[in-house]
């Protein structure tokens, strides 16, 4: 039964988020916000010490947080996604806080940019984009040598809050936030072994917040 309500939750996620990231990207940041018990922006911006060295290319951007934060740090930085709509949202967010900004709408699977330019790029909680060894490759196309591919894939909610305790079941059942030692047997498994098989060297990290623990995957591209 359980397996079936997982399954269920699953397609219904999948259609759901479709709509989110397009048709619905007004209501993007609401959903989020409420998902995650406030996190949200929290996890996006956490990765910060690991976008060291820019450029920095960021793919999925979404309602443009993470370009944002990057931008305000004097932090050159891209961002690439496929959903107009997105795009829409996070430039007028970007020139409201009066940014110069570069962003381009098109498939992580044929990035349109130069190869060997980018020190970092960056996917946080991606779709299954992220594993589709054409994304890979156009990411090994487009890291320079020495450059870092930082993926966070998952995050799991610790607080003992009542909106804490929601979001960490709703995340769990719906595989969002499988528990850390079943990390291998998720998509995040397959991420890994395609990873190493390109070259990448990996690390694997547990981040801490006060309230949340995210997974993060640094690859790294060798020189």
């Amino acid at each position: 039964m359980r397996l079936l309500v997982v399954r269920l939750a699953n397609a219904f996620l999948r259609i759901f988020f479709r709509l989110l990231y397009n048709q619905f990207a007004w209501a993007y940041d609401t959903v989020a916000a409420v998902v995650s018990a406030g996190l949200w922006n929290q996890w996006v911006v956490s990765i910060h010490p690991y976008l060291d060295e820019d450029p920095v290319l960021e793919l999925g951007f979404g309602t443009g947080h993470l370009q944002a934060f990057l931008l305000e740090r004097g932090i050159q930085t891209v961002g690439l996604d496929q959903s107009r709509q997105m795009a829409t949202i996070t430039g007028r967010r970007l020139r409201a806080a009066g940014r110069i900004y570069s962003l381009v709408t098109g498939r992580s699977q044929y990035i349109p940019l130069s190869s060997g330019v980018f020190s970092r790029v960056v996917a946080t909680f991606p779709s299954d984009f992220i594993v589709d060894p054409d994304t890979l490759s156009e990411i090994w196309r487009v890291l320079a040598p020495g450059g870092r591919l930082i993926v966070v894939p998952n995050a799991w909610i610790t607080g003992e809050s009542i909106p804490h305790r929601f979001s960490a079941w709703l995340f769990h059942i719906t595989n969002e936030s499988p528990p850390s030692e079943k990390i291998s047997s998720t998509w995040i498994g397959t991420l890994v072994g395609r990873l190493s098989e390109l070259g990448f060297l990996l690390e694997q990290t547990i981040l801490k917040t006060s309230s949340s623990s995210l997974f993060l995957v640094d690859a790294k591209k060798p020189k």
